[in-house]
């Protein structure tokens, strides 16, 4: 009887364990839109910004079925910029007005046609944060921000405009 008893509170224990586990795991790996770009505008304010990166890949060609994120950085036709903290350092304004940047979830979402993805990383290679454009959610543009479809909002495209090569 004993042996059961201690036999179910090792079970329990272990899977208590591996709940919290899944679930830390889970929380850096995706964390929320709005807590991420918290914390990117605090490194910014900060001026905490020579040791971050940009890269963004973006497509200027028309394709005939919707991007996936993966699919536009695997596409031939993909351009691939990398910035570094000295050029954003250069556009620092710009990059402030993510500051208390209200993003409103859309209602009715909607499948990712990815043409431009972008992600912030540091010094280590970590993500800070990740957008991808284009969506169609609530009959409007919408964007991809790690993961989550948000009404689009023209700071995200605006703080790269100074790095997309002209065409």
């Amino acid at each position: 009887m004993k042996i059961n008893k201690r036999m179910t509170l090792s079970v329990s224990i272990l899977i208590l364990l591996l709940i919290v586990i899944i679930v830390v795991v889970n929380g850096v790996n995706n964390m929320r839109p709005e807590i991420a770009l918290n914390n990117f505008s605090k490194q910014i304010e900060n001026g905490d910004i020579n040791d971050i990166t940009l890269t963004i890949y973006c497509s200027y060609i028309f394709a005939h079925f919707p991007l996936s994120v993966k699919d536009l950085i695997n596409h031939p036709a993909t351009i691939k910029v990398d910035v570094d903290g000295v050029q954003l350092a250069d556009h620092i304004d710009l990059l402030k007005q993510l500051n208390n940047i209200d993003l409103i979830p859309v209602k009715h979402k909607s499948r990712i046609d990815a043409s431009i993805y972008y992600i912030f990383e540091d010094k280590k290679g970590r993500k800070i944060f990740d957008v991808a454009m284009w969506g169609n959610g609530d009959n409007g543009d919408s964007i991809y921000i790690e993961g989550k479809e948000f009404k689009a909002n023209n700071i995200f495209m605006e703080i790269i405009m100074p790095f997309l090569p002209k065409v």
